[in-house]
C-alpha cells in the first residue's frame, strides 16, 4: 500500500510495516493537523497527528522532530515493534532554552569510589544562587577540553556549588570552563492518566531502537504512574525529563525493558540532528554514548514523593531491569523487582528496596535531601550495594523483616548523615564484603529488637543481636 500525506509518500504494507526511512515534522506555531503533510516545510501542529503516519512496525529510520515550544497533547499509548536495524528517534529541535549564564567554575572536587567516577562539584566563587534552584535543569559546558557542548542533568546546588552526575574519570571538569544553565525546548505538558510506552525490541541494534531527545515532559496523572515503560527493550535518552506533581503516584514505573543500560553501546546516533544531547563522543573510532535522564515528582507536601518504580519484568527476562546512564531522581525510588533490578551511574535521594525484590545499586550517590534514611530495605528484600556513596541522610541504611544486604566499597559520609549508619531489625544479615565505611554520627550499628548501639567490626568481625540479625565482615 503506497499513502499519499499531502506531498509526502509514505510507504508501509498492509500490515503496518515501514517500507523506507520516515522524517515527520511538528510545530505548533507554525503547524496544521488539516493542511499539514509532516514535512519541514508543512508540519503538523500536533503530536499526535504525527503518531498517525508511524506503522506498528518499524524496520527502517523513523524521525519525529518537534519544534520549540509547549505542546499539550501526547499519544496516550506509544506501542510499536522494531525489527532488523529499524530505530524511533523523537527529538526536539534546535538547542535547549538558556536559563542563565555564563559561569566560569572556579574549583572543582571529584566524587569517586575507588577508581570509579560518580559526580562532581562544580564551584563559581561569590555567585549567590539560591538553594536548591537550578534542581532539575541541566549544565551545558560552553568551553573544556573535553565537555565544550555536553548537556549533564544537576541534582543539587547551594549558593555557589552545583552537584552533577559523572562525565566519567577521562571527561574530566576542568578549572575555567564554562557553562550555562538550559532546560529542554521541547516542552510537553499533559493531564492523562497514564502515558504508556510499550516498545517491543527484536532488531539487530537492540541497545539504541529508541532514542528521545531534548524533551519535557509534565503529566499530572490521577493513577499509579504518569509514564509506563513495558517492553521497551532498549531506551536511549538524552536532555530528558519525565515529572509528575501527585502524591503518591509514580512518576515513572518499568515493568520490562531498560532505559539507558549502559554507558557503551553499539548505538546509531547519526538520526539525531544534535548528537551531543546524549553526549557522544569519538573515541578510536568507536561511538560512545552516556545519556542521561531526569525523573523529578515535584509534589511539594510532607507526604512520599514517588519517582521511580521497578516493577516485576513481565517481558524479554533475559534483559532484566534496568535504569543507568547517570539518573537523576527527586523523590523516593522504589525497587520491587523479582527479576533483577539496576540502578548505577545516578544520583538519587531515597531508596526504598521492598516486597521481595532483588536489587543492584552500583556507581551512585544517594544524597538524601530531606534528612530521612538514604535505603529503606524491607520484607524479605534481596539488595547488592557497590562502589556508592552516601554524601546526606539521617541513616544510612534501614534493614528489616528477614532481608540480606551485601555492600561492597560502600562510603557513608559521617559528618552529613546524622544517625546511624545501619538499622538493623527484625531477622536481617548485612555482609560487607569489601573495605567499606558504614559509621554515622551517632554510631555505626543500632539493632532495634536490643534497642542497643555497637561499632562496625572490623574485618573478619561479626555482631548479632541475638534474635537473627548480624553484621559480618
Amino acid at each position: 500500500m503506497v499513502t499519499f500525506l499531502g506531498n509526502t509518500e509514505i510507504l508501509y504494507n498492509e500490515a503496518g510495516t515501514t517500507y523506507q526511512d520516515i522524517n515527520l515534522y511538528v510545530n505548533g506555531t507554525t503547524g496544521n493537523d488539516v493542511t499539514g503533510n509532516g514535512s519541514a516545510a508543512n508540519p503538523f501542529a500536533s503530536i499526535p497527528r504525527a503518531w498517525e503516519f508511524i506503522p506498528k512496525i518499524i524496520e527502517h529510520k523513523v524521525n519525529v522532530r518537534i519544534a520549540a515550544g509547549t505542546y499539550t497533547s501526547f499519544p496516550e499509548t506509544i506501542r510499536h515493534v522494531i525489527n532488523g536495524s529499524g530505530q524511533l528517534v523523537v527529538e526536539g529541535l534546535g538547542n535547549p532554552t538558556e536559563l542563565a549564564g555564563p559561569f566560569t567554575v572556579t574549583a572543582v572536587t571529584h566524587i569517586v569510589s575507588g577508581s570509579d567516577s560518580l559526580g562532581w562539584d562544580i564551584t563559581v566563587s561569590g555567585v549567590g544562587w539560591t538553594d536548591s534552584f537550578y534542581k532539575g535543569k541541566w549544565i551545558k559546558y560552553t568551553s573544556g577540553i573535553t565537555l565544550n557542548g555536553r548537556i549533564i542533568p544537576i541534582f543539587s546546588n547551594d549558593t555557589d556549588t552545583i552537584r552533577h552526575n559523572s562525565t566519567q574519570a577521562y571527561y574530566p571538569v576542568e578549572v575555567g570552563a564554562t557553562f550555562v544553565i538550559v532546560e529542554p525546548s521541547v516542552k510537553i505538558n499533559i493531564s492523562d492518566d497514564t502515558t504508556v510506552f510499550n516498545i517491543r525490541s527484536n532488531g539487530v541494534n537492540r541497545y539504541s531502537n529508541v532514542l528521545f531527545a531534548n524533551l519535557e515532559f509534565t503529566n499530572v496523572s490521577s493513577e499509579s504512574t504518569a509514564f509506563l515503560f513495558t517492553n521497551t527493550g532498549k531506551f536511549l535518552t538524552g536532555c530528558v525529563v519525565f515529572r509528575n506533581s501527585s502524591q503518591y503516584t509514580f512518576t515513572t514505573s518499568i515493568v520490562g525493558g531498560n532505559i539507558n543500560d549502559a554507558s557503551t553501546v553499539p548505538t546509531d546516533i547519526t538520526q539525531l540532528v544534535n548528537e551531543r544531547f546524549i553526549g557522544a563522543a569519538n573515541i578510536e573510532g568507536y561511538a560512545y554514548t552516556w545519556p542521561d535522564i531526569i525523573l523529578e515528582n515535584t509534589y511539594g507536601g510532607t507526604l512520599k514523593n514517588w519517582v521511580l518504580h521497578f516493577g516485576n519484568n513481565v517481558a524479554n527476562s533475559y534483559l532484566g531491569i534496568s535504569v543507568a546512564g547517570r539518573v537523576t531522581t527527586h523523590g523516593y525510588t522504589e525497587f520491587r523487582t523479582v527479576s533483577g533490578g539496576i540502578l548505577q551511574f545516578s544520583l538519587v535521594g531515597h531508596l526504598e528496596c521492598d516486597h521481595q525484590s532483588m536489587s543492584h545499586v552500583t556507581n551512585s550517590i544517594i544524597h538524601e535531601l530531606t534528612s530521612a534514611t538514604a535505603f529503606r530495605v524491607d520484607d524479605s528484600t534481596r539488595l547488592e550495594v557497590s562502589a556508592c556513596i552516601i554524601t546526606a541522610a539521617n541513616t544510612g541504611f534501614s534493614i528489616e523483616d528477614a532481608c540480606m544486604v551485601q555492600l561492597d566499597r560502600v562510603e557513608i559520609v559521617a559528618a552529613n548523615v546524622s544517625g546511624y549508619g545501619l538499622r538493623l531489625g527484625r531477622g536481617s544479615r548485612v555482609v560487607v564484603n569489601a573495605p567499606s565505611s558504614l559509621d554515622g554520627t551517632i554510631s555505626g550499628v543500632y539493632f532495634t529488637q536490643l534497642s542497643a548501639a555497637q561499632a562496625v567490626p572490623g574485618a573478619p568481625g561479626r555482631i548479632t543481636d541475638g534474635f537473627g540479625s548480624d553484621l559480618i565482615t
